[in-house]
């Protein structure tokens, strides 16, 4: 009887053992499964994740490439085919060293070196490509960094921005052909000042003083001038000392016309104002007004040419009795309007303005050539018997002067 219980007693502690072992086998078969269930997850987002970036990589409109440390191309999409115009064969398995323009082979050994040596995630560059048809194509690079099992490999995405450098490249000769053209501008306005100032020296020191001279020997003619001939001489010698006296105002004019020494120490806009207070009297009323700040001593120069070539006109050839001349600014643009209430101007003279009438020199051409080297813009408003009205709109600043039109005047 002892045995038998002992026997019970055996049983139940293997049975308790077993069923331990049964529970620990369910457990692990447990963890087993949802081991397995996660793995079988981790592998279906796995795939997942490839195929989204394979139709990524294949469908963008960029070139985009996986290269490995050495720079050996492992794969391509189908827009950097089409961009080199190789096939993925042939691309698949080069460097892409080998279709790099000479000169710029070193961008893509700094790229190595940035990414794998020095481990900078990310780094771009801008390079020149070499084409299967040997065209040379500009493209901006962008390369960065990946883990591919034990591997670091490069993503790179290739974006053709040829068209954006052949038009830096247009800018910065149009840049460098302008600062050309500036210069000789301003060499070509220099000279003819120079030759201004030289021909106004001539005419104060020449041809002022000799005109002075010839007015004091009249009165010496005068003097021995015969008793029955002294009223008749008298008379032709005030005659003549009147036309010197003409011809010596006018010669003092013209040299300070040349030489406008208020625009150089004062301004465009004192010199405007006493340019046109020379023509009190001459029977039109004249209203001039100008703005007070000033500006480049070149482009102030040159409004000062047109303006005296506007007021002249308009005092020479309009049989105006009221004139008015304006030049004003703002952010943008400087303003000149000449408008008079005389005779106006035919269609054809206002089209035609290079040929002037005999006797009225080169008028409005001249105008019009100005403001062309200065790029700016003019407009003629104009009927006969309605007077004249003249508006011109000028850069701040010429930013493409034309010089080959304007050298004819400018050499004239």
């Amino acid at each position: 009887m002892q045995d038998s219980n002992e026997q019970v007693r055996q049983l139940a502690a293997e049975n308790k053992a077993l069923q331990g072992e049964i529970a620990s086998l369910r457990s692990a078969q447990q963890s087993a499964t949802e081991t397995l269930q996660a793995r079988l997850a981790g592998e279906k987002a796995n795939q997942e994740s490839q195929q989204r970036f394979q139709t990524i990589f294949e469908q963008s409109k960029l070139g985009n490439k996986i290269i490995a440390p050495d720079l050996c191309i492992l794969k391509v999409n189908q827009a950097l085919v089409t961009m080199l115009g190789y096939g993925k064969a042939e691309l698949e398995g080069t460097r892409i060293t080998e279709y790099s323009h000479l000169g710029y082979v070193d961008h893509w050994r700094e790229l190595q070196e940035n990414l794998w040596t020095k481990r900078i995630p990310s780094f771009g560059i801008e390079t020149v490509l070499v084409t299967k048809e040997g065209a040379l194509i500009w493209c901006r690079v962008i390369s960065f960094l990946f883990a591919d099992g034990e591997d670091t490999l490069g993503y790179t995405i290739l974006e053709d921005i040829t068209p954006r450098k052949n038009r830096e490249k247009v800018l910065r000769q149009d840049h460098h052909r302008l600062q050309q053209q500036q210069a000789v501008l301003k060499t070509v306005l220099g000279a003819q000042e120079e030759e201004r100032r030289r021909i106004a020296e001539s005419l104060h020191n020449g041809m002022g003083q000799i005109l002075f001279a010839t007015k004091l020997h009249l009165a010496r003619v005068e003097a021995t001038a015969l008793p029955g001939q002294q009223s008749e001489v008298h008379q032709a010698l005030e005659k003549t000392r009147q036309l010197l006296t003409e011809a010596i105002v006018e010669t003092s004019r013209v040299s300070h016309e040349l030489v406008p020494l208020l625009l150089k120490d004062f301004g465009l806009a004192k010199a405007i104002e006493e340019f046109c207070s020379r023509f009190a009297g001459t029977g039109i009323q004249l209203q001039c007004h100008c703005f007070q700040e000033r500006i480049s001593s070149t482009l102030e120069m040159a409004i000062y040419r047109i303006c005296q070539e506007l007021v002249n006109n308009m005092v020479k050839h309009s049989d105006a009795a009221r004139g008015r001349l304006e030049v004003y600014r703002d952010r943008d643009y400087l303003y000149i309007e000449a408008q008079d209430n005389g005779k106006g101007m035919a269609g054809d003279q206002v089209i035609d303005t290079t040929r002037p009438e005999p006797g009225k020199g080169i008028g409005l051409s001249t105008i019009r050539d100005r403001v062309a080297l200065l790029e700016g813009k003019l407009e003629i408003d104009a009927t006969p018997g309605e007077g004249t009205l003249i508006s011109i709109r000028l850069p701040p600043t010429a930013r493409r002067p034309h010089l080959e039109r304007a050298l004819c005047w400018l050499m004239f």
